[in-house]
Order: C-alpha cells, then structure tokens, then sequence
C-alpha cells in the first residue's frame, strides 16, 4: 500500500490493529487523510474495525493512477487487476484509449458494427470456484456481489463463455486478455484454442494472478 504524508494518531492505528487489520498505520492514514472532521474520521474507523472494506470506508479506490469512487455492493478493484490492466495497455495502440460504455451480458449490447473490429478485449470474470467462496476473507465474502466473484464449479464458467464468442469480434491479430488464477491456466488457455485464438500466458508472483492471453490469427 502506498504510504502517505498525514500522519494518523496512535489510537487509530492501535484500534485498527486491534481489530486485524494487517496495514493498520497505512490505512490509519488514509481515513485520516479521507475524512473531513473528527466525528467522520472516528465513524469511518468504526466501520473499518467491524470488517467493512477499507476501499468501501473511504468511498474510493485507487487503480494505477486513477482514483475510482466506490459503493458498497459493487466489487472493488485489486492490485491484481492493474496487472491485467498493464498487460492490455501495451497490446493497445496509442490513442485508442476513448470509447463509449454498454451494459449487458458480455458481448451481446455490443453494436453489429463492432463485429470483427475490437483490438483488444480485456475481461475481469469471476473466476472463484463456487465451493471456495466459502473461503474468502469475511470482508469479501460478507460485502461483495456474489456474483462478482462466483465462476461456477471450476470457477471458469464465464471465461468460457466469453473464449467461445470473442474470435467473432476481434479484429485481425486483436487480443484476448482475462485474469485468473494461476491454477486456472492451463484449463484457460484451453478455452481460448477451442475458441480458434493462439494462446500464452504471463503471471505476476507479487500478486499470484495470471493473465491468459488469446490472439485471433
């Protein structure tokens, strides 16, 4: 976690480690450096202290350089994830970062005219194994949609789904990326040749997640 210059006081730290908090003087500082008055600050730590996300409790979260405003009830983005975010930065070409927003499910309220012309597909799936969602820290398992983490019996329920239909809208030499477990890979990168892309992998040992990569020939 990054360190910060605004020093937090003794008793939040020690209230914070108390409650189990394993980066108590980090996260002792940014609900200092968060919260607008005293009363805020002392609320913020009662709520970190009973198990709620740190990134819920200060309402935002930071991915590279970006600084993402969070709810509770949405899924919290993880230095994991800016990993997969590195990976598809460099397979983009300079200038193509601008675009407009479809909510659906996957590829469908894509428009026809997409079809063939995607350079790069980045997908954040769930991919936790139904049986170990039971496993996860309270604060994940307790907060987070259910949803957002469960990737069915294996955990690859959605990325197969998504290798079965991506070739479709990638354009000539256009990637594939998704996040995994490094567990995961092998069964991965097998959904991305069954779905017609050659496949490779890179992993990241600080974070242990994987990132398999499909390219459309």
């Amino acid at each position: 976690m990054s360190h910060l210059p605004c020093p937090p006081s003794n008793s939040l730290v020690a209230q914070l480690r108390k409650a189990g908090c394993v980066f108590a003087e980090e996260e002792a500082a940014l609900i200092t450096a968060t919260a607008r008055t005293p009363r805020e600050r002392a609320r913020m730590a009662e709520r970190r202290s009973s198990g709620t996300p740190l990134e819920h409790v200060l309402g935002w979260a930071r991915l590279h350089d970006l600084r993402l405003r969070v709810e509770p009830g949405v899924f919290v983005p993880r230095p994991r994830t800016e990993f997969l975010a590195t990976e598809a930065l460099a397979r983009t070409r300079p200038g193509a970062l601008g675009g407009r927003a479809h909510h659906g499910d996957l590829f469908s309220p894509l428009p026809a005219a997409l079809r063939g012309r995607v350079d790069v597909v980045v997908v954040n799936a769930p991919y936790v194994p139904t049986e170990r969602i039971a496993l996860l820290p309270t604060e994940v398992r307790d907060h987070e949609p259910r949803r957002s983490l469960d990737g069915g019996l294996d955990g690859l329920d959605v990325v197969r789904r998504v290798c079965a239909r991506a070739r479709a809208w990638l354009a000539p030499r256009g990637h594939l990326l998704i996040q995994a477990n490094p567990g995961q890979r092998t069964d991965a990168i097998a959904s991305l040749t069954a779905g017609g892309l050659l496949a490779a992998s890179v992993t990241c040992d600080d974070t242990d997640t994987c990132v398999v990569i499909g390219q459309r020939r």
